[in-house]
């Protein structure tokens, strides 16, 4: 879990306290209580228009810690919050199948109830549980990230069942 510093508020905020930029728009970094994150922002550099100007490598280059560590910046006055910067490192990690069992857990879904909610059979749910490194396509990850963040989206998806095996149609129309 990555450290976040108080400032004073319910909310916490990442402090950054050492920065690496690395090649190809990427970034190290590393913060207060020692989390550590890299980010591929070049989606961020070449599709997000204020910061088209970061496509010169020079200038992406000059990369600094702002804001007492709670921002990115550069020489031409743009900057990237620390909590921007991890959304997108978060958001580039991938899930295994230890992972997605935890998020199983965590939002409290059976294997039918997953593959209800990300639209896939239970083979496939059995299959990304079985296997250790990145067993889950991105699409799957960024679907259970997006649900456990908001419940809507996950309850939306959630088909009600009840626990243990359906009877029979032949024992159910049966009468004793």
């Amino acid at each position: 879990m990555l450290k976040t510093a108080d400032v004073g508020t319910d909310r916490q905020v990442p402090e950054i306290t050492s920065l690496k930029v690395i090649p190809d728009f990427g970034l190290k970094l590393i913060l207060k209580g020692g989390g550590k994150a890299s980010a591929d922002l070049s989606g961020v550099v070449m599709k997000f228009a204020p910061f088209a100007a970061l496509q010169d490598p020079d200038l992406f280059a000059q990369a600094e810690i702002v804001s007492h560590g709670m921002a990115v910046g550069w020489p031409n006055g743009l900057d990237y919050s620390a909590t921007s910067i991890l959304n997108v490192a978060d958001a580039q990690k991938s899930m295994s199948g230890d992972a997605f069992v935890a998020w199983q857990l965590r939002v409290g879904l059976s294997n039918a109830e997953a593959a209800d909610a990300l639209d896939v059979n239970r083979d496939t749910i059995k299959n990304y549980r079985r296997k250790k490194k990145n067993a889950v396509p991105y699409a799957i990850k960024i679907s259970c990230d997006a649900m456990e963040k908001d419940k809507s989206l996950l309850l939306a998806r959630v088909h009600a069942r009840k626990p243990g095996r359906p009877k029979l149609a032949s024992a159910a129309n049966q009468k004793v």
